[in-house]
């Protein structure tokens, strides 16, 4: 039938079709895609990244996320949409990368690239080897286990500009790193502290001058790492963690006594406070953790300890019921938190303090 020649006859002619636009598209797409490797792992300082975008290979180079890998490496990262570039800065390097590009600068300097900066799901990508070396770091690759090594060159160790005594101790950080100095003797070198990987803030000395509190955060997750607080003494030996839970805010020295306040919040992602309000009365090198507020009494968001040291100013957020308000708090009224390490876990035994 005549309806039926028709129908058939249109066949042959949409297999040539598809046929045609099969290899129009294959000539689009170049040789050198992406190729989305499962399983590539990238370590920096023995430390492994979370990436916000999986590695990828491409031409037998490796990609990584510009964003992860220069946070790691103790960098900062900006993006300008207009025009469509990364800039990446240390106070010692300043490097610019343009998306389809194979041309950076580096500190002005132009450089070649292996491949062009790439974008993938919103999230920039360049050739690693090429990011960590400009910023100071050498990498070696495990093709067999598919896995990126990155090393960065050992901090530099402060050096005393002045050799004369001066009636001080000095707490200082040079590259996230704890130092203490005791300038009454002469001659006497910075003592450091903490270890690399770690980046710390200093919160102050102790009434007594015998204990330095700091907050210590790992340095991989620098801008987003919980902080927890930590103290050492006059002479850099002794430190250890006060609380295993992150600090909220920053804790306060009392002003009569070597004893700390502070709240605490959840080690997970996201904004997770406890609503407490405790007090680390340091002595003999031991730390005794009181609750002034237990856990899940009342978001704290800011104190202010009474000049005698008894009490303190408590500011809490307003609420459904009551306005923002101010409340006098008494360290007497408490109970005793008796933290000890077992294994790996902490343990809290409770018991009521002996009111003052």
């Amino acid at each position: 039938m005549p309806g039926s020649t028709m129908h058939y006859a249109k066949e042959p002619f949409k297999s040539l079709v598809l046929l045609a636009l099969f290899f129009l598209l294959a000539g689009l797409i170049p040789a050198t895609a992406l190729a989305e490797t499962e399983g590539i792992a990238i370590f920096v300082d023995g430390q492994e990244l979370n990436l916000e975008e999986p590695a990828v290979i491409q031409d037998g180079y490796l990609l990584a996320p510009v964003r992860n890998l220069a946070a790691a490496l103790q960098a900062r990262v900006a993006w300008s949409d207009e025009s469509r570039t990364v800039l990446i800065t240390t106070p010692e390097t300043t490097i610019v990368l343009k998306v389809g590009s194979k041309e950076a600068l580096k500190n002005g300097e132009k450089l070649s690239l292996p491949v062009p900066v790439q974008i993938i799901n919103d999230r920039s990508i360049a050739p690693l080897r090429f990011l960590a070396g400009a910023l100071g770091a050498a990498v070696a690759w495990d093709e067999q286990n598919l896995t990126a090594t990155i090393t960065t060159p050992p901090a530099p160790v402060p050096e005393r500009a002045y050799s004369g005594a001066f009636p001080a101790r000095v707490a200082f950080t040079a590259n996230g790193i704890l130092y203490l100095l005791d300038g009454s003797r002469a001659g006497a070198k910075p003592v450091r502290v903490t270890k690399e990987g770690t980046v710390v803030t200093i919160l102050g000395w102790s009434p007594d001058g015998q204990w330095l509190a700091y907050l210590q955060r790992e340095k991989q997750e620098e801008w987003a790492a919980k902080p927890y607080l930590w103290v050492v003494k006059a002479d850099g030996s002794g430190a250890f963690q006060v609380d295993p839970r992150p600090v909220l805010g920053q804790p306060a020295w009392s002003p009569c006594e070597n004893t700390l306040a502070y709240s605490t919040g959840g080690p997970g992602g996201g904004y997770a406070p406890d609503m407490n309000l405790k007090l680390a009365t340091i002595k003999d090198g031991r730390v005794q953790v009181i609750a002034l507020l237990p856990d899940r009494s009342e978001l704290v968001q800011d104190f202010a300890w009474a000049p005698d040291g008894q009490s303190l100013a408590l500011s809490l957020p307003r609420n459904e019921d009551q306005p923002l308000r101010i409340d006098r708090l008494a360290t007497s009224k408490a109970v005793t938190l008796n933290w000890k390490l077992t294994g790996t876990a902490w343990c809290c035994c409770q018991k009521k303090a002996p009111l003052a």
